[in-house]
């Protein structure tokens, strides 16, 4: 009992801690809310991540070639992907969910040649709905149209949104097969 009193929680706070159980929230914001809590942190906090993969030169698929490996990279990694999930009134290219009846934990627009504004529009809604983890797949050309926009009409996302560069979609699947492969040699996979 003195704890309720020596701590009032705000309806924020309970909030945030709901969010954080029945949500997908990143693991800094997890740690920070049980810290503040006074609780002990869940796991070690990841290093931050890089605005974008690092690019590297490769041949660029195409669109439904690059969906159909990014939900491959997502199935790998223990998720459950989807191609075409339905958002209102359009479609999210690629989305990675933890169970079958949640949110979309981590949301993919590929773009080749296509219209960038439509897309980026599509994943910051897709963040405010769901506060799902948001990429855009794109050319190495498309980074700049990249860059302005979210310099400008995007900068809400800023610090949430990631460029990748389509060539290095190949190359991650590649090595996440070859990882794969290497732990069902030793007998160590975890499915």
């Amino acid at each position: 009992m003195s704890l309720w009193k020596s701590r009032r929680y705000t309806s924020q706070d309970l909030q945030l801690v709901t969010r954080n159980v029945f949500q997908c929230y990143p693991i800094e914001e997890v740690n920070s809310a049980r810290r503040a809590l006074g609780l002990r942190t869940v796991i070690e906090e990841p290093p931050p991540l890089p605005l974008a993969l690092p690019s590297t030169p490769g041949p660029v698929s195409s669109h439904d070639e690059l969906k159909h490996q990014i939900a491959e990279i997502g199935r790998i990694q223990g998720y459950i992907a989807e191609e075409e999930y339905r958002l209102e009134s359009t479609y999210l290219d690629v989305v990675w969910r933890r169970v079958q009846q949640s949110v979309p934990t981590f949301v993919f627009e590929v773009q080749i040649g296509g219209d960038i504004y439509h897309a980026m529009a599509k994943l910051k809604h897709a963040f405010d709905l769901w506060n799902s983890h948001i990429f855009l797949v794109a050319t190495t050309a498309d980074r700049s149209k990249y860059q302005e926009l979210i310099g400008g009409s995007f900068h809400e996302v800023q610090s949430e949104i990631r460029f990748i560069e389509a060539g290095t979609i190949r190359q991650l699947l590649e090595k996440k097969l070859a990882y794969k492969e290497m732990e069902q040699s030793l007998g160590i996979l975890k499915r």
